[in-house]
């Protein structure tokens, strides 16, 4: 039998089997299915299927589609919902249900999917998730568009033919360099399609399955049919922080293969546990670290970066690796790299927790700091950016329970600077360091109690293989934090050998110089800043009686 034939009388059996099943409408319940009953008996038998909450599963639909040929479809999943394994995405009325499977290869994969989809009249749209403890879940929505399987590809077959399987990635900087956006060039024929001239349908020629590989492993992969777009295209979150090489494989139904590759910047974004984020900022220019605790019930930001803009790509962070709520954002002390960025969670309603003398700290400070930076930035950068207000005070170390995870805030009082906090996941036993512990880049004493800050922080520094994510700096362990309290030390120890000695302030500028730190951010400036501050303070200790800062 030709091809063309075949198709035709394809498409008319299918045509009335879909008419036999009657006119889906959106208060119809979606359980109710033929299309639905039949291919849940044949995909998963008599396995219970929940319904998924929001917190579980959210899946986005158009209610009603532009273009029927380019319905998009978006799919993410909360930790609370497990380890998905495979997503089922479903169209009740298309001659071909069942649009995709897709199955996530990479432990720990945040899913957060997009696609296009055609769609061939009303119909309910689900996906179903299947975790890898064997649950599944169901989403529904409801969409009225017609013809999208019908409908004339948007350019000519021979045409499509010359640029087919070139492919595209872009890659999501607000997102760390993890979500990515890949379009490949294939009409993606159905068969249902007629040619104009001919009279006669185009032969069905679609993608039937799409691998992603990260560094030659594949970490999704995707069995798909004609209902996918005419330029198939994905979007997907990738695991892991690391650059990397990314690959996508697609093969279609006549037999050929398509590979295209990506190189992935570094990311700036590191879990370091599961449910801990690490978003690192660069200490050459300023740019401090923040990171994120996830729990059951929700999430904690740390710090916010220095500009409304930072606070809300931040955001954005967050909200591409969960949908969980966000319940509160910290700021671990008063410095603006860490502060500027907290309107842009405010504004979405999170509410802002600080330590009570930070806060009066970036209140008497802070409205001179932005108006250096507007100065050094420029509006544009720095837009809608203003000196927050702390919604909660805190005033001692205490545990937080908010997200459904323990965190225990540490506080020493005045330290690196007045109100310094710390934040210990209990879970990890990770510790986002705040102004306690720097690394690659000078700390700064202006706001510092010496003394106390040394004893808050040795203790902690003691265990060794305890991950530290610093204010500046890479993420380090307790044994190589102790490269700035080693510096902290030497410093003290030598500038109080020079005020005991007498030795003139005028005469500090070139004294206790410590070469071993000469590579750090900053050390040219900030050194010698510290010594003259250290200096000042001892000085002053001394002609009140008071004991040394440190003993």
């Amino acid at each position: 039998m030709p091809r063309f034939v075949f198709w035709l009388l394809w498409c008319c059996i299918s045509a009335s089997a879909w008419s036999a099943q009657g006119v889906f409408m959106p208060e119809d319940n979606p359980n109710d299915s033929v299309v639905w009953q039949r291919l849940r008996q044949s995909l998963f038998g008599e396995r219970p299927i929940q319904t998924a909450t929001p917190q579980l599963l959210t899946f986005k639909v158009p209610a009603r589609a532009l273009e029927s040929a380019f319905v998009p479809v978006q799919v993410i999943a909360g930790p609370a919902s497990g380890s998905v394994r495979t997503l089922y995405l479903i169209a009740d009325a298309n001659p071909s249900p069942l649009a995709a499977k897709i199955q996530f290869l990479a432990l720990g994969m945040p899913i957060h999917l997009e696609t296009r989809i055609r769609i061939d009249a009303y119909t309910h749209i689900r996906v179903v998730a299947e975790t890898t403890d064997g649950q599944l879940f169901m989403a529904t929505g409801f969409t009225k568009a017609t013809g999208g399987c019908t409908a004339p590809a948007t350019i000519d077959a021979k045409a499509a033919l010359e640029h087919i399987g070139q492919m595209n990635f872009k890659v999501d900087a607000q997102a760390g360099g993890r979500r990515v956006r890949w379009r490949m060039d294939h009409p993606n024929h159905s068969g249902l399609v007629m040619e104009q001239h001919t009279r006669l349908n185009i032969p069905a020629h679609y993608v039937q399955l799409i691998e992603v590989q990260l560094d030659g492993q594949a970490v999704l992969q995707a069995e798909v049919d004609f209902s996918i777009s005419e330029n198939p295209s994905l979007q997907f979150s990738l695991p892991g922080s690391t650059g990397g090489v990314l690959k996508v494989v697609a093969l279609d139904s006549q037999g050929q293969r398509f590979e295209g590759q990506h190189q992935l910047p570094q990311s700036t974004v590191q879990q370091l546990a599961p449910g801990v984020y690490a978003v690192l900022g660069n200490p050459r220019t300023q740019m401090g670290n923040a990171g994120f605790i996830v729990g059951p019930q929700g999430v904690m930001v740390i710090d916010s970066g220095s500009s409304w803009r930072e606070g809300q790509a931040l955001f954005n962070t967050v909200r591409s690796i969960t949908p969980l709520p966000i319940r509160l954002l910290l700021l671990t002390h008063a410095r603006a790299e860490f502060i500027f960025g907290a309107e842009a969670f405010q504004d979405q309603g999170v509410p802002l927790h600080m330590h009570a003398d930070a806060a009066q700290l970036m209140r008497a400070r802070c409205a001179t700091c932005l108006q250096q930076l507007m100065a050094q930035r420029g509006d544009e950068d720095m837009a809608n950016t203003r000196v927050p207000q702390a919604d909660v005070l805190i005033t001692q170390a205490q545990d937080m329970h908010q997200t459904g995870r323990l965190v225990k805030l540490l506080a020493a009082g005045h330290s690196s600077s007045p109100g310094a906090l710390a934040v210990l996941d209990e879970q990890s036993g990770v510790v986002f360091a705040g102004a306690w512990l720097e690394m690659q880049h000078l700390p700064d004493l202006r706001d510092a109690r010496l003394s106390q800050w040394l004893s808050a922080l040795t203790p902690w520094l003691k265990e060794d293989d305890r991950l530290w994510v610093p204010a500046h700096g890479p993420v380090v362990t307790g044994r190589q934090g102790l490269q700035m309290q080693h510096y902290l030390q030497a410093l003290q120890t030598c500038v109080q050998a020079h005020v005991d000695q007498g030795t003139s302030l005028i005469e500090m500028d070139k004294a206790c110089r410590q070469s071993a730190y000469a590579t750090w951010a900053n050390y040219e400036s900030q050194h010698p800043r510290n010594v003259v501050r250290l200096y000042l303070q001892l000085e002053r200790e001394a002609l009140l009686g008071s004991e040394p800062a440190v003993h």
